[in-house]
């Protein structure tokens, strides 16, 4: 597949490559859209993760023209914590605040989209993430849409899945839409740390492993890619768990699963 038109939903800076450096490397036309600061380790992570997203960026000969940031909050991704579980089961006007802030704010080289579009912050609400999400869907109008599965076991990839669905119900476009899954069961299990191959996730459901579509990658560019991200390096390995020859996505239709 050579897209033209493509778009990433992020949910936190790093996301985007742990899950689609086979579309970041063939895209001639590509956004990525963050969610979230990923500011769960408080404000000044919001600068360092977004420098560390740039740099895999600029390896790719991307850069910050093809981010966009929505500046929302990172509380963690637990149910009871996730700050996108929070905008999802709330009124439309509730106010919710993080550890850093109560509304959008962005990293000091690349203020967030709201700013950007009117010299103003949005509150931490879903009318605004919904408005913002819609207006960025109708602006990029993409062809191709890649964005977290429902099923993830991270609830602001979960929950960012059905937000998107949501406003993309609200605007008159029909993105082909492909979900990618980052997290399932527990992260020192899942992705499988030996073998160059993905391996089915413990109690992920057999027929929807089954409908997955594989995209090859280089090992060796996914290292060095991963390697960017030095502030979410973990000793059980995860990130570099990623390193397959492969990156996997499903093809859905409206949050349908085929």
């Amino acid at each position: 597949m050579r897209p033209t038109s493509v778009m990433i939903l992020a949910p936190h800076p790093d996301d985007e490559f742990l899950n689609c450096t086979a579309v970041l490397s063939r895209a001639r036309e590509i956004t990525v859209v963050y969610a979230t600061n990923g500011d769960f380790e408080g404000r000044a992570a919001t600068e360092i993760r977004f420098q560390e997203s740039v740099s895999a960026m600029r390896m790719l000969n991307l850069g910050p023209e093809n981010m966009i940031v929505l500046g929302y909050g990172d509380r963690g991704g637990t149910k009871n914590s996730s700050f996108l579980h929070k905008l999802w089961g709330s009124g439309l006007d509730e106010l919710f605040v993080s550890e850093t802030a109560d509304c959008t704010y962005g990293p000091e080289t690349h203020p967030e989209y709201r700013y950007q579009c009117s010299q103003t912050h949005a509150p931490y609400t879903r009318r605004a993430f919904l408005d913002d999400l819609k207006s960025v869907l109708s602006q990029v109008n993409p062809q191709y849409l890649f964005l977290p599965s429902v099923l993830d076991f991270h609830w602001d990839h979960r929950c960012l899945n059905k937000l998107a669905y949501e406003a993309l119900d609200q605007v008159n476009i029909h993105p082909v839409c492909f979900t990618f899954l980052t997290h399932y069961g527990r992260d020192r299990d899942w992705p499988n740390r030996n073998g160059p191959d993905f391996l089915m996730p413990e109690g992920f459901p057999h027929q929807i492993w089954f409908r997955r579509i594989e995209a090859p990658v280089s090992i060796e560019q996914k290292s060095r890619l991963l390697a960017q991200f030095s502030s979410q390096k973990t000793a059980d390995g995860y990130l570099d768990a990623f390193c397959k020859r492969q990156e996997i996505y499903w093809r859905e239709i409206r949050g349908v699963s085929l």
